[in-house]
């Protein structure tokens, strides 16, 4: 009997479609004339840690010659949205490279690479007037670091998420 039935059992699922397990999709897309990426920045250095939790979409246009950084976090029991825009001064078939000095005192250099799916973002002191750079200090800017961006549903992007809801 228990013989009969794993033969029916296998046969029944034979005739089933076979099912491919596929992970979590990456948020990482680029051609030759778009790029969108969702995850989250963190710092580099283990040793310092991102003061929210945050959400950052950045999408390119070669066309344009622009990149758009769309972030969302929570911050002192409110929603916080901010959006940067980017001048791209590279983009070959490995990847992209912007950069955003708006910012009073640091400028931004974010790099996309496309084999690697990596994403990092360097902020370096601009030369400033004594008075500004002093506010800046005040402020607690950091005149340079370097950040990573985490890819949503990559491994890194899940860890991260864990270590801040603990």
């Amino acid at each position: 009997m228990a013989r009969r039935l794993l033969s029916m059992l296998l046969l029944a699922s034979s005739a089933l479609p076979a099912q491919t397990l596929v992970g979590p999709t990456l948020y990482f897309f680029g051609d030759q004339s778009t790029f969108s990426a969702e995850g989250s920045w963190v710092p580099v250095n283990p040793k310092d840690h991102a003061a929210n939790q945050t959400e950052t979409e950045l999408d390119c246009e070669k066309r344009t010659g622009e990149c758009i950084e769309a972030s969302a976090d929570y911050y002192l029991g409110h929603p916080h949205i901010s959006v940067a825009y980017f001048q791209i001064i590279k983009w070959d078939s490995n990847g992209i490279i912007a950069t955003n000095a708006d910012a009073i005192c640091v400028s931004r250099t974010v790099s996309i690479g496309f084999a690697a799916k990596h994403i990092s973002d360097t902020r370096e002191a601009k030369v400033l007037p004594d008075e500004t750079q002093k506010a800046c200090h005040a402020l607690g800017i950091p005149s340079n670091e370097s950040w990573t961006f985490l890819l949503k549903n990559s491994k890194a992007w899940a860890a991260e998420r864990d270590r801040q809801h603990n």
